[in-house]
């Protein structure tokens, strides 16, 4: 071989080598620009590119060192581990707003459009398109996170009310407060789980709290009213006051509730008492009565005087009680003063 075709033929060779290099160094930079981009992308939507981070920097060492072939390979293992990242990050914030979706369809929300936005979020991720699959995911969470604080903000606002309510009760808030308090940091914290359940918990301890304060008050009541009811006095008025009562319990109007009570509460004492008043008269009768069958009526004189002072303090139930056995004391003795009577003849 000449040497002009010898020189010819390494001229070509050292043309293709170059050439080669060159490719080589340009698929290095383009992977590794396509490996950064993917990266960026994955960073921004709070992933951990920690290990796609690693053979990115190794692919930029060896490029540094013009080692192209080395930083090819690295590029590439650093965009195949950027698209998991990228893929799981997806795939998980998608999950994360189906999960809010639900939550806020647990509550009442009206979520036709969230529930279409998550259906094409999951074909957008079926297709690869992460970025169109996380920005559907996206809306679909405002709106679902829109129709919770609404809810939570009602709740609240239903909790502070029950809370003012027991408040001039004079019933113990502290831990309803607490739960409340725990609610809205979660809210803060996008922890809706937490923040409907601490709501929740809130409501109940409060509601059944009322419910128990004003129901016993509401049992004691309905004594008076039957006692007052079996001394003969007209009771309508109380019991409908009751009535109203359970109502605006069934609606926790809890302080509304207390003042119907309060209501029925005077008007059984009052009609007690208009009973009683009229009860001692028929007393005065019922001794007379007894003395003149020459009965001994001191027991059943007693007990009405009893009656009297008691209910002069307040003790109504105690009063029409001690006036029952006043009025049976009376009846006995003059039931005995007859049997003695029909004795003695024989």
């Amino acid at each position: 071989m000449s040497g002009y075709l010898r020189d010819s033929q390494l001229r070509r060779q050292l043309e293709e080598k170059v050439k080669e290099a060159t490719r080589t160094r340009q698929a290095a930079e383009d992977g590794i620009k396509a490996a950064q981009d993917l990266v960026d992308q994955a960073r921004r939507t709070d992933a951990n590119v920690v290990d796609a981070e690693k053979a990115l920097a190794e692919a930029n060492e060896a490029m540094a060192s013009k080692d192209y072939k080395v930083a090819v390979d690295k590029a590439g293992e650093a965009l195949e581990r950027g698209k998991r990242i990228y893929r799981e990050r997806a795939r998980a914030i998608v999950d994360s707003s189906s999960a809010l979706g639900r939550l806020a369809k647990g509550v009442g929300g009206e979520l036709a459009e969230t529930e279409a936005a998550l259906a094409k979020a999951e074909g957008a991720l079926a297709s690869e398109d992460l970025g169109t699959a996380i920005d559907l995911a996206k809306k679909a969470w405002k709106r679902s996170e829109k129709v919770l604080q609404e809810h939570l903000s009602s709740s609240f606002s239903k909790a502070q009310s029950l809370i003012l309510a027991a408040k001039n009760l004079s019933r113990d808030v502290a831990p309803v407060e607490d739960l409340l308090s725990r609610a809205r940091t979660a809210m803060e914290n996008n922890d809706f789980q937490s923040a409907l359940d601490f709501t929740n918990e809130a409501l109940e301890t409060i509601t059944d709290d009322l419910n128990s304060a004003v129901d016993k008050e509401i049992h004691e009541v309905e004594d008076l009213i039957r006692t007052a009811a079996e001394l003969g006095a007209d009771t309508t008025k109380a019991t409908t006051l009751i009535e109203r009562a359970r109502g605006d319990i069934g609606n926790l109007d809890f302080e509304k509730a207390k003042n119907a009570v309060r209501q029925s509460r005077a008007e059984s004492e009052k009609a007690l008492q208009r009973s009683l008043d009229g009860r001692a008269g028929d007393f005065s009768k019922f001794v007379q009565d007894a003395r003149a069958l020459g009965a001994d009526p001191a027991i059943g004189q007693e007990s009405f005087d009893k009656a009297e002072a008691a209910i002069k303090k307040g003790n109504y139930r105690e009063g029409a009680q001690l006036a029952k056995q006043g009025f049976q004391a009376i009846q006995q003795a003059q039931f005995q003063r007859v049997v003695g009577v029909i004795a003695t003849s024989r």
